[in-house]
């Protein structure tokens, strides 16, 4: 386990999806923390409003959710200074190759399909640790 503590925040409206991603994150061991908002608004919100100087160590977002998407929230990082340069992981359903392209154009560090089984997921949560500041 690794001795600091990685913060997440993940921008996930799926409840079934923030239970498996938080057990995969306590079974990969890696000393992560993860807190949940169910769009991209109130990702942005609290990361403009509520952090104030501490940050999390990654941000994981959804490109599938209500009020404000993926794409969205991306372009609005970018635009906000302090916050334009936090790692963005982006963790959904899509394959779709204009989508990646679209992500890693936005600034996205990685782009993942979320994978069909909970053991492939504890190997996706073990690589966050890579994109950390």
């Amino acid at each position: 386990m690794e001795e600091h503590q990685l913060n997440i925040l993940s921008a996930e409206d799926d409840l079934d999806d923030q239970f498996l991603l938080k057990k995969a994150i306590n079974k990969a061991d890696i000393g992560g923390r993860i807190d949940f908002v169910p769009d991209g608004k109130s990702l942005i919100e609290r990361l403009t409003k509520q952090y104030e100087g501490h940050l999390p160590d990654i941000l994981l977002i959804d490109l599938n959710m209500p009020i404000m998407d993926g794409l969205e929230v991306l372009k609005v990082l970018r635009e906000h200074e302090g916050i334009n340069d936090l790692p963005v992981i982006i963790l959904t359903t899509s394959n779709e190759q204009k989508d990646i392209d679209r992500c890693y154009g936005l600034g996205a560090k990685s782009f993942i399909t979320k994978p069909d089984s909970f053991d492939e997921l504890v190997e996706v949560a073990k690589s966050f640790y890579k994109f950390k500041k």
